[in-house]
């Protein structure tokens, strides 16, 4: 059967392939290892155009974990990275990626109770960060459709790659009250991943409810119970 004969909307074999290996006889590999090993090893890391999801519950060190991720990112490859929290705050964005890069606590930069060794390894950091392509986009007020069309704008001006949203539910939504509700803005993420090519890591929070809570307590959650929690997986 012709290649002709197909849909429009549709792609061929030889599409792809054509798409895929260009001129080239190897794939390209789109790949972003996030640094973390055992996640590298199980996902071969970030995937461009794909939604991978960080899920836990509160209090439990999701943004640490994001931010250590993207350290290890911006550290390897210099992305250009757009990360949105509206619950941060510019100083304490930096401060928390600063202990992180040199294991200093937090709240000892936080209250400047750094000795000079410490403080010299301090400025030492902010060097090193001072030619990494990272933005910030704290808006609390932001809805989805903000954010998608900062972030396409990001993406022509400044080539973004890589978006961290911490976290979805904080996203100014008229219908974000359960799970159920954030479909459309995973919809509309995952849509968003696939027309700029990017990556897009999305952090979320479990309130596990009385009936499943025990999921959490005294084992470790398994990959069916973690699809329990609605519409992310």
């Amino acid at each position: 059967m012709s290649n002709n004969n197909y849909s429009k909307d549709w792609q061929s074999i030889s599409d792809i392939i054509q798409s895929t290996y260009k001129s080239k006889h190897v794939p390209h590999n789109t790949n972003i290892l996030t640094g973390f090993h055992p996640i590298d090893e199980l996902t071969h890391g970030l995937q461009i155009g794909q939604l991978p999801a960080i899920i836990g519950r509160p209090h439990m060190g999701k943004t640490d974990f994001v931010l250590s991720m993207m350290r290890n990112i911006a550290f390897r490859y210099n992305l250009p990275t757009l990360y949105y929290n509206p619950m941060m705050v510019l100083e304490s964005f930096l401060y928390r990626v600063l202990a992180n890069d040199i294991n200093i606590p937090f709240k000892k930069i936080w209250n400047n109770e750094l000795d000079l060794n410490e403080s010299e390894t301090l400025i030492g950091s902010m060097d090193k960060w001072e030619d990494k392509k990272i933005f910030l986009e704290l808006d609390e007020k932001l809805t989805i459709e903000d954010i998608c069309y900062r972030t396409e704008e990001g993406s022509k001006n400044n080539g973004i790659k890589l978006l961290f949203v911490d976290y979805v539910q904080l996203i100014n939504s008229p219908q974000n009250e359960t799970d159920e509700d954030l479909l459309p803005i995973i919809l509309k993420f995952k849509n968003l991943a696939r027309k700029l090519n990017i990556a897009i890591v999305l952090v979320s929070r479990y309130n596990p409810t009385s009936e499943n809570i025990a999921i959490f307590e005294g084992k470790r959650p398994l990959l069916y119970e973690i699809k329990e929690i609605g519409s992310i997986d």
